[in-house]
Order: C-alpha cells, then structure tokens, then sequence
C-alpha cells in the first residue's frame, strides 16, 4: 500500500491497511468526538526521551471528557521552527478548521509521550504551502505550518535547509510519533536513521527496481492495499483521485484489471509515477534504516550541524508497505524547494496579529475588539466603536462583547 503517515482515530484498534476505515473511542472508554487520520512512531527507531528534543513534538486535539478531564489525541508529528510556528505536513493542517467546527482545539503537545504531554499549546492558524495540485501525496507540495496562540520562549526552533546533489545516499534523522510495528503501539517520540535515495525519478523504480517486482508487489498485496495511495485527510480514498485517472488512460472500462489490461495499468503507473523535483524525495529503505510510519506524517527529517544546531530539510509525507509489513519501503517525503523555503521564511517569523484578543471579544470603552475566526478569512484583529451607533460595548447573552443601548 502506500499511504499517508496517519491513522484514523481515536482508536481503540489500528488497521494495517492505511485504507481502511475504524470506528473509534477514546481513552478509558469515552466515545470518540470526532474521527481523524492520526499519525503514529518510527519502525526501528529507538526513544527519543530528553528537554533537548522538545522543540519536536506532536499535533492533535484537546477535548473535555464527561468528567471535565481535558485529554489530548495526536494525530501528527511536528516540529517547532519559529518561537509561534510549528512546521508539520499539508495534509495535517486540513483537520484544523474540523476541529473547530466541532468546538475542538488543535494543539501542539510538548514532551516525549504524546499520551502524557509536559504541555498543549493552542493552534490559532493554519498555511499550506503554495502549490495544491499534484504530488505523490495528492496535496501539491505536502508541507504545512500551524501558528500558536503564544510564544514556546522555552523550546530552540529548528533552522530550515535545502538538499544538496551531495546529500544522496547520505543518512539523515527522523525523528516522530507513528507507529513502531505490526502491533499497533504508537505515540511515544521515536529517532531513526534514513537514507536519502532520490530527489528525481519513477517512484516504483526506485523503490523496486524492475517492472517485475513491482508487479509482484501489487499481486500480493490486499484488495485495500493493492489500490496504491492512500487516504486523503478527510476520506479513506485509496489514491483514487490519481491511480483511477491513470488508467483510465489505459483501459476507460471500470474494474477491468486482469490479464493484460492489468499489465498496460501497471506499466503505465511503472512509468508515470514521478517525484516532484524539488519538491519530493525518497528516504529510507534501505539496509540500517528505520522506517516512517501512520503518525509520523509532519515529522521532521533532519541533521545536526557542527554547532549542534537542528536543521529540517523535509516532512514526511507518505509511504509504501505491503501485506507482511504496515510500512516498509521507505518513505516519498516533502522537502524544502526555493519557492517553500520562501514561505517557511516567512512563516517563521509569524506573530500573532489579535495578541491574545479571542473571538468573542473584549470591551475597550465603547468599542468591540475581537479576533476573526478561521471560518472567516485570514486571522485579524477587528474593531468596532459602539458609540457611533448611539450605543455601548457590553457583554451579550452568547458571552461575547457586542454593541447594545446604554
């Protein structure tokens, strides 16, 4: 299968097939108020424990159980670059405006257990790089930012870089929350070393050399896993955007794929499936390298320079497994081009423009200040003077400021 780095959740249990769909619950029984993809920790990685690594965490949802608990679910990995911005994939910026129609927060969780996080900072925005069309993934060039509601001052951001020609077949560190194998377990911080094998090419040739062997790979495969891609951020759809539009290149006939007709499909996929030049990459795979998984989705893929400093160069983004292992070929990951190293710049240097005003607002004499919310365009601060309607800011009944008679 190859498939976005996320499950769905809150799960009480976690398909192997990254297409399949599970009812979920939450922890201790309570019932699931929303089902995500959530993504999960590194295959052959070992703990990543520590304050130095803070600046590494995980992006989920904070939600009051029946007993007025606050809990958290992750469903992304993520990574601090800018005092209030945190760098993940595209594909887990979407579940934001979500959560907050379903009066959820979207929260970056500090700390090495994602099940017992040392703090939750509150989402307040979300950007996607530019570029929505196309990729492996399905989301253009698959990096994504969210802005926090305050500044992390504690935690050291990680520096943002560009691969080099002399980067390939050199060893890099990821560093996430997915899951760690066929069991299931996820959700603790987890680093692994990867190669960097390709920033160009045929996917299916990098990863599996001949026509034959990925053939071979497809045969084996499940009716779910089989159906190459994987889910998008809001349905489980199976890479039908994309894999159905191909062959329908090659045979218009719906569910004819067998015999030859399956043979020209697959070439034509063989042939057709490319990165993105500099925008996607293929890391790991190879032997000695740990393996992205469900939940590592956002995870950063980096190194540590000679000052000690963290530099990112990617997220991980998708990935191929089959039926013997959830994950195991490697990871097609987004990397930092010119144009997203611009919007990263960028993004790093985000402040919040409302500075602590919510959206219901506050009275400041006779005038209304309030921040937009995410159904209403970019975040902003607005103000409004009551007194030029012959009135007064005062609390309303909803427990917003508004404009009412003396």
């Amino acid at each position: 299968m190859i498939n976005h780095r996320h499950r769905w959740g809150y799960v009480c249990a976690l398909a192997l097939a990254g297409t399949s769909v599970i009812c979920g619950c939450s922890a201790g029984g309570e019932p699931a108020p929303i089902a995500h993809q959530i993504d999960e920790p590194l295959i052959a990685g070992v703990p990543a424990n520590g304050a130095r690594l803070n600046a590494i965490g995980s992006v989920g949802v904070a939600f009051s159980n029946s007993v007025g608990e606050t809990q958290y679910e992750a469903y992304c990995s993520a990574s601090l670059i800018g005092k209030q911005t945190v760098l993940t994939a595209k594909h887990c910026v979407q579940f934001f405006s979500r959560d907050y129609a379903a009066g959820l927060k979207t929260v970056f969780a500090v700390g090495p257990d994602a099940s017992a996080p040392v703090k939750l900072l509150e989402v307040v925005a979300v950007e996607g790089a530019p570029g929505d069309e196309g990729g492996f993934a399905g989301h253009g060039r698959d990096v994504g930012v969210m802005y926090l509601g305050e500044r992390a001052s504690e935690l050291t951001p990680l520096e943002i870089g560009g691969l080099r020609a002399q980067d390939l077949d050199k060893k890099f560190i990821e560093i996430g929350y997915g899951t760690r194998d066929n069991t299931g377990a996820h959700g603790t911080r987890r680093a692994g070393n990867v190669t960097l094998r390709a920033t160009q090419g045929r996917i299916p040739e990098i990863i599996f050399g001949t026509f034959e062997r990925f053939k071979a790979w497809y045969e084996t495969g499940s009716p779910n896993t089989n159906a190459l891609f994987a889910t998008g951020p809001v349905a489980p759809v199976a890479f039908l955007p994309i894999a159905r539009s191909l062959r329908e290149q090659v045979d218009p006939t719906p569910g004819n794929e067998s015999g030859d007709d399956l043979d020209a499909y697959l070439h034509y996929l063989y042939e057709n499936l490319v990165l993105s030049e500099g925008d996607e990459a293929i890391f790991g795979g190879t032997l000695g390298d740990a393996q992205s998984c469900y939940g590592d989705s956002g995870a950063p893929i980096l190194r540590v320079d000679a000052k000690g400093s963290f530099i990112a160069y990617g997220v991980v983004s998708a990935g191929v497994g089959s039926n013997q292992l959830v994950c195991d070929y490697g990871g097609i990951d987004a990397v930092f081009g010119p144009e997203v190293q611009t919007f990263l710049a960028s993004a790093q240097k985000w402040v919040d423009p409302c500075k602590g005003v919510s959206v219901g607002g506050k009275c400041n004499g006779k005038t209304v200040q309030r921040c937009t919310s995410p159904f209403e365009g970019p975040r902003r601060l607005v103000k409004f003077n009551c007194g030029s309607l012959g009135q007064v800011c005062a609390v309303q009944p909803d427990g917003s400021a508004g404009c009412t008679d003396p």
